[in-house]
């Protein structure tokens, strides 16, 4: 995944927290250091400003930057560029912000897409932690990792391998008979 979308899944999360009386009423364009909110030619100044207001106060809450472009009539916002906390700058000690949702889903996916760490892990976890890594590195589109996860922890010998292949085997048969 790379860090744009990243950027924009992490902005997704906090746009869905966001109660607005409009439906859809922009859409996010992904950046380098963030997002760009267009809002719809249909909504009215008023509108634009609820959505604008509340779109800033979550993302600032969030420890977003974020700045208005406005309409020549210096009033209606146009769009709300919205800077990533990994892009805000640095303090003197080199500390950053903490990585928001996509930028830690972006990290997991790239530490835990390694098939020796999964080898090397995967055996000792129970079949629940592990179908949550699998099913984590599935949904991010790496779903040759999540299932080297899947088969490094039915490598092991013993009886827990045994449940395992045999839970894996009875919902593969569940799930195509639903179909």
């Amino acid at each position: 995944m790379e860090f744009r979308t990243a950027i924009l899944i992490e902005a997704a999360a906090l746009v869905d927290k966001i109660d607005l009386p409009v439906h859809e009423p922009f859409a996010l364009t992904p950046r380098a250091d963030g997002v760009v909110v267009r809002y719809r030619d249909s909504l009215t100044p008023e509108q634009r400003a609820t959505a604008s207001s509340a779109l800033t106060e979550a993302f600032k809450a969030a420890g977003w930057g974020y700045g208005q472009r406005l309409a020549r009539d210096n009033r209606t916002v146009v769009a709300t560029r919205l800077t990533h906390p990994s892009h805000l700058a640095m303090d003197g000690t080199g500390w950053r912000a903490p990585l928001g949702l996509g930028l830690a889903l972006l990290d997991f996916a790239e530490q835990f897409s390694s098939f020796d760490l999964a080898y090397e892990v995967a055996g000792s976890m129970q079949c629940s932690e592990l179908a949550a890594v699998a099913d984590v590195l599935g949904a991010l589109g790496l779903s040759g990792s999540a299932a080297n996860w899947q088969e490094a922890h039915e490598s092991t010998e013993g009886e827990h391998t045994k449940a395992c292949r045999a839970r894996r085997v009875a919902a593969a048969q569940f799930a195509g008979s639903v179909r």
